[in-house]
């Protein structure tokens, strides 16, 4: 009869261990799962940061882009400027050689009056 104690002791025992392992692996596969999906997510979060950092890269080639092409528009804006200010000048000596002209005319007139 001891024997038969004995092995049911044993058995409940042993029940109680399977329960016990049978929980572990439930809550082991639980945390599995959960490691999986925080993988997933931080592969998808690298994915986003590359595509981030591939766009960035891409607006600063712009930026430098337009830099430039602002700096060419600028330095045309400045030569125009200096070609109207060397016209200018130009049309201010042609006309005062028509006053000059105007005033030789003029005094030959008068020269030519008297």
């Amino acid at each position: 009869a001891g024997e038969l104690a004995l092995g049911k002791e044993f058995s409940a025992e042993a029940e109680e261990l399977h329960a016990q392992a049978a929980e572990k692996t439930s809550e082991s596969e639980i945390a599995t799962a959960k490691a999986r999906d925080d993988f997933a997510a931080s592969e998808a979060l690298l994915t986003q940061a590359e595509e981030d950092r591939a766009a960035e890269l891409i607006d600063e080639e712009k930026s430098a882009a337009a830099f430039e092409e602002s700096s060419t528009a600028e330095e045309l804006a400045i030569e125009a400027e200096e070609r109207e200010v060397e016209y200018e000048a130009i049309v201010i000596k042609n006309e005062g050689q028509s006053l000059n002209d105007g005033e030789s005319l003029a005094q030959t007139e008068v020269g030519a009056l008297e």
